[in-house]
């Protein structure tokens, strides 16, 4: 599930001038992941105590997916700080 900032952030990092731009960009990703993360928390939650089981799993998923993204773009960052 990609939303519209995800797209622009992507592109926004993807078209960086400079380890600035780039920076920055990686701390808008990660930033725009954890408020996705709050929120698909809470979708959990609800579907959860409506018994949707199967939502509930595929929101879970979706959250793994984004703290493994919020994880990747860290480790970018600290690998082109050593550069």
């Amino acid at each position: 599930m990609e939303t519209f900032m995800d797209t622009i952030l992507k592109a926004l990092k993807a078209t960086a001038n400079n380890e600035q731009q780039k920076t920055l960009a990686t701390f808008l990703l990660s930033l725009n992941n954890m408020d996705v993360i709050t929120k698909l928390q809470e979708l959990y939650k609800y579907c959860l105590i409506n018994e949707d089981f199967k939502l509930a799993e595929e929101i879970k998923q979706e959250i793994i997916k984004r703290k493994v993204e919020i994880t990747k773009e860290l480790a970018e960052k600290a690998f082109r700080k050593k550069e």
